[in-house]
């Protein structure tokens, strides 16, 4: 998965609100697999929070994949 389809892909499944956190975990993991690296997802989120900053719920999503990402280099997905 390439730095644009993590993006693409982010901001398809933080508008959805089903199956979204096994949706999130999914990609992020194939992202970090393919050798993904977590400062560029984190640019991502940072987009996105910016981008539905009005938005309550996206924005809570939004700290949910933040909280993934920062947690890779502690475990494993």
């Amino acid at each position: 998965m390439t730095d644009q389809e993590l993006f693409k892909t982010l901001k398809k499944y933080v508008r959805q609100e089903e199956h979204f956190s096994t949706n999130i975990l999914e990609v992020l993991k194939t992202y970090k697999n393919a050798g993904g690296k977590r400062k560029t997802a984190e640019k991502f989120i940072h987009k996105l929070s910016a981008a539905y900053q009005d938005d309550e719920t996206i924005n809570q999503r939004t700290l949910k994949i933040r909280e993934i990402v920062t947690d890779w280099k502690k475990t494993k997905m």
